[in-house]
C-alpha cells in the first residue's frame, strides 16, 4: 500500500496548540444587558405589544471590569416551556461566544401550546440562566394568557403608575420634576403585573425618554436591564427616577418591555406589554452652592518652592458634585505667591485645582481663595505656612533596609529615612523623593517628613525575583535600601509529569512532549500557543534539564487555574526509574527524581463541537476528522502521536529529520480502533513538528460507526523489556474518534 502524504497545515497546528496548553480570560461577572422582564400576548387588541420575545443579551467582562471576546456562554431553559436558540455559524444551539465588545445573545421562542389562559393558568413563565465560566445570571420572560372569546384582554393586568401613591397625570403641573443629577425623593411607578389575585414578578418596569434631554430613568434595579428595575413576588415595583439634561420633555412608564439600541427615541419602534404617557417632565439646572476643600490644604511651604500637593476645590449643589462651574483662585496678601491657574473649570467629578509656588520674599503665612466665577461670595479659603529655607546636611537610614518578601508580597516593615539639616531634624512636611528599580513598586514617589524629620514609604515585591532597590532624596542627599524578592520556587513531585499529548500521567520518554503540571513552573507567565517547532532552551526566567540535559521549553501557561510548562524530554537522557527533573523559575528551583520510560506513546486530541475531546484525525488533503465530517471505514487516516521512541534516522533534541528523510520509528506500531486493531501504513517522526510522530493508519471495513469509537496507538520499543526479559507494550490513554 502507498504511504500516505499529509500536508501539516497552520489550521492544524493550531488545533494542536489548544490541546492542553492554550489559556482564555476568566470570565468574573455576565452581566444583563438587554431582554429582562419582558411580557408578551397574543391578544390581538392589545396595542403596542407582541406575540413574539427580543433577543436576550450578556456582558461577559473579567475581574477588572474589561470586555471578554470569545467567551462562551451557555444559554439553558431553567424553569418553565419554551426553546432557545443561538447562532453559531449556520448551526443553531444553546450556547454562544461573546463578540469583540463581550456581548452575547440568545433568543428564546415561546411554547406555541399556550395562547389562552383560565384562572388557574393566567400566564406562564420562563427562567432562563446564561452561564459563562462560574459567572451566572438569570432572565424571566412571562406570556401573559388571553381570556377566552373575543375582545376580552388578558389575564395579566397592569396599573397606571404613581408616585406617593397618586397617580401620574398630565393635567396640572409636571407629572415628575427634579434637578439635574439628581433622584426623586419618592419611588416612582408601584403596584403593577397584577392579575385577579396574586402578582407577577420578574416584570421589566422602566421610563422611555423619546427626546434625548431632559431624561428620567429608574436607578437600576438588582438583575434589571440597566435604567428598569424587575417586579418583586408580589407583583410589585419601585422605581427610583435619577433625572439628567435640563429643560422640558416628556416621558412614558414601560412595563414589560426592553430597550436592546438606547439611542432610540421613538416611541412606536419600542415593543412593550403595556405603555402608559405621555407624561410631563420638567428638569432644572443644578445651583451651585458651595466650594469644599477636598485636599491640599494647611500645607508648609519654602520661599521659592512649589507645594508637594496642588490645592484641589469641589462645587456642589449642597449634595451632587456640579460640572462646567467656573472657579477663580486669588492669593492674600497678593504677591505671596504665583498660582498654576487662575480661572479653572471644573471636571466630571466637580473638581478644580492649582498649583502654588512660594514667593522668595514671603514670610509668615499666607491664604489661597477658590471663588465661584458667578457669584463670589460662595468659596472657601486653603491657609499656607511658609518656613525659612532647610539647608540639608545628610539623609540617613532609620530602618526598613535588607528586606526579603515572597512574590506580589508587601514588604513587613517601612522604609524610613530621618533627613538631618544644619539646625537638627528637618521640619515637619519637608519633601523626601523615594525611586524604586527592580521587580517591585512603592507606595509613593515622595512623603513628606513628620515632626522628628522621618518620612516613609512601604515597598511591595514583584512577579520575578531578584533585587528591589529603593533610593530616598532630599536636599541633594540620598539613602538607598536593598530589598529582596524571593520566588517561591516550583512544588514538584514525581507525580508531576504528564504526557504532552493526552496528559497521561508518568508517560514520558526521550524524545517525546512531556508537560509538568506543579505550583511554581508557570507564575504570571504565558508563552505563544504550542507549534512545536524548535524552540527556546530557556523561556523568560525559566528552563528545565532532564537527568542534568537541558530540555526545550515549548509553552508556559496557567490553565483551569494549573500551573504547566510543556517541554521536549531530551533525547540524550538515559530511560530508567530514578531520573531527576529540575525547573528553574526565576533563580528558585524545584526538582524531583521519576521515571522516564523508553516509549510513551500519547494521541494528540482536539475539542469537538459538542465539547468533548477527540484524536486530533487528519485526512490526505489536509482536513481535519470531526462529527461534522466523521472519519470512513476503509479511509487512510493519519495521528498525530508523541513517544514512540527511537527511529531510523537519527534525530536529536529540538530538531527536525533531514530534510528528505523518513525517520521511520524502529518499534512494532500498533493503531487501535473499536478495540481491535488497524492496518498501519507508516509510522515516523514529523518533518515539520518537534516530538510529534505521524501514525498513517487505515481505518477497518468493520469498524462500528457513531461518534465515540475507541481509539489509541501502542509500541513495543525496542529495548522496552521487563525484568524477565518480556518485551513491554506501552499504550496511549485511550480516545476516541468518529466513524460513519
Amino acid at each position: 500500500m502507498a504511504k500516505l502524504r499529509i500536508s501539516v497545515t497552520a489550521a492544524v497546528l493550531a488545533a494542536l496548540s489548544c490541546v492542553s496548553t492554550s489559556m482564555a480570560q476568566t470570565v468574573t461577572n455576565l452581566s444583563i444587558v438587554s431582554g429582562n422582564g419582558q411580557v408578551t400576548t397574543n391578544n390581538p387588541y392589545a396595542t403596542g405589544s407582541s406575540p413574539f420575545f427580543a433577543p436576550m443579551y450578556v456582558l461577559a467582562t473579567d475581574s477588572r471590569g474589561n470586555p471578554i471576546a470569545g467567551a462562551e456562554v451557555d444559554w439553558a431553559i431553567t424553569t418553565g416551556g419554551g426553546s432557545l436558540s443561538s447562532s453559531v455559524g449556520n448551526v443553531t444551539t444553546t450556547v454562544s461566544f461573546t463578540d469583540a465588545t463581550g456581548t452575547a445573545t440568545a433568543r428564546f421562542i415561546g411554547d406555541p401550546i399556550y395562547s389562552v389562559g383560565n384562572p388557574t393558568l393566567p400566564y406562564v413563565q420562563t427562567t432562563i440562566s446564561a452561564t459563562s465560566g462560574n459567572a451566572t445570571t438569570t432572565f424571566y420572560l412571562t406570556k401573559s394568557l388571553t381570556l377566552a372569546g373575543t375582545n376580552n384582554g388578558d389575564y395579566v393586568q397592569t396599573t397606571p403608575p404613581t408616585r406617593g401613591g397618586q397617580y401620574l397625570t398630565n393635567i396640572g403641573p409636571p407629572a415628575l420634576q427634579g434637578v439635574s443629577g439628581g433622584r426623586d425623593s419618592i419611588p416612582t411607578i408601584q403596584n403593577v403585573a397584577v392579575f385577579l389575585g396574586p402578582g407577577v414578578p420578574g416584570v421589566s418596569v422602566r421610563m422611555f425618554n423619546p427626546q434625548t434631554s431632559p431624561t428620567v430613568n429608574c436607578v437600576t434595579g438588582p438583575g434589571a436591564d440597566p435604567g428598569s428595575v424587575l417586579t418583586g413576588s408580589n407583583g410589585n415595583a419601585s422605581c427610583t427616577p435619577v433625572f439628567s439634561g435640563t429643560g422640558n420633555g416628556i416621558f412614558y412608564a414601560l412595563i414589560g418591555a426592553t430597550v436592546p439600541d438606547p439611542t432610540v427615541t421613538d416611541i412606536n419602534q419600542v415593543v412593550s406589554f403595556q405603555r402608559y404617557g405621555p407624561f410631563q417632565l420638567t428638569v432644572s439646572p443644578a445651583a451651585p452652592s458651595t466650594v469644599t476643600i477636598v485636599s491640599g490644604n494647611n500645607q508648609a511651604g519654602t520661599p521659592g518652592q512649589t507645594l508637594g500637593q496642588a490645592l484641589v476645590a469641589m462645587v456642589t449643589d449642597g449634595t451632587n458634585p456640579l460640572s462646567g462651574q467656573s472657579v477663580v483662585w486669588s492669593v492674600s496678601p497678593a504677591g505671596a505667591a504665583t498660582l498654576s491657574n487662575t480661572t479653572t473649570t471644573t471636571d466630571s467629578n466637580g473638581q478644580v485645582r492649582t498649583a502654588v509656588t512660594v514667593s522668595n520674599a514671603v514670610s509668615g503665612s499666607f491664604q489661597v481663595i477658590a471663588a465661584l466665577a458667578s457669584n463670589a461670595a460662595i468659596k472657601n479659603t486653603f491657609n499656607v505656612a511658609v518656613t525659612l529655607p532647610v539647608v540639608v546636611t545628610g539623609v540617613q537610614k532609620i530602618s526598613g533596609d535588607g528586606q526579603s518578601a515572597q512574590l506580589n508580597a508587601q514588604f513587613a516593615n517601612p522604609l524610613v529615612v530621618q533627613v538631618n539639616t544644619s539646625s537638627g531634624p528637618a521640619p515637619a512636611s519637608y519633601p523626601v523623593t523615594f525611586s524604586a528599580t527592580g521587580p517591585g513598586s512603592i507606595s509613593a514617589t515622595s512623603a513628606n517628613t513628620d515632626s522628628t524629620g522621618r518620612a516613609q514609604v512601604t515597598a511591595t515585591a514583584g512577579n520575578i525575583g531578584g533585587t528591589l532597590t529603593v533610593t530616598a532624596t532630599a536636599g541633594g542627599f540620598s539613602a538607598t535600601f536593598t530589598l529582596t524578592v524571593v520566588p517561591p520556587g516550583p512544588i514538584i513531585t514525581p507525580g508531576s509529569f504528564y504526557n504532552g499529548a493526552d496528559l497521561q500521567k508518568g508517560a514520558i520518554s526521550p524524545c517525546g512532549i512531556a508537560t509538568v503540571i506543579a505550583s511554581g513552573v508557570a507564575p504570571n507567565t504565558v508563552l505563544p500557543p504550542t507549534s512545536f517547532a524548535p524552540s527556546l532552551y530557556r523561556a523568560p526566567n525559566q528552563s528545565v534539564s532532564v537527568g542534568g540535559i537541558q530540555a526545550p521549553i515549548f509553552n508556559a501557561v496557567t490553565l483551569n487555574g494549573q500551573q504547566q510548562l510543556t517541554f521536549q524530554v531530551p533525547c540524550g537522557v538515559t530511560p530508567g526509574s530514578n531520573v531527576s527533573i529540575s525547573v528553574l523559575v526565576g533563580g528558585a528551583s524545584g526538582s524531583a527524581n521519576t521515571t522516564v520510560l523508553p516509549a510513551s506513546p500519547g494521541v494528540f486530541g482536539i475539542t469537538m463541537s459538542d465539547g468533548k475531546a477527540r484524536a486530533l484525525l487528519i485526512r490526505g488533503d489536509g482536513s481535519l476528522v470531526s462529527l461534522e465530517n466523521p472519519a470512513r471505514r476503509n479511509e487512510p487516516l493519519v495521528a498525530l502521536v508523541t513517544g514512540l521512541g527511537s527511529t531510523t534516522a537519527s534525530v536529536g533534541t529540538n530538531a527536525l529529520p533531514p530534510p528528505g528523510a523518513a525517520a521511520a520509528v524502529l518499534g512494532n506500531v500498533i493503531p487501535g480502533v473499536d478495540n481491535k486493531g488497524a492496518l498501519l501504513v507508516s509510522a515516523q517522526l514529523s518533518p515539520d513538528l518537534v516530538g510529534v510522530y505521524q501514525v498513517a493508519f487505515v481505518v477497518p471495513g468493520d469498524s462500528t460507526q457513531g461518534n465515540d469509537i475507541a481509539f489509541s496507538i501502542g509500541v513495543d520499543a525496542p529495548g522496552d523489556v521487563d525484568a524477565q526479559g518480556h518485551q513491554v507494550r506501552r499504550y496511549s490513554a485511550p480516545s476516541l474518534i468518529p466513524v460513519q
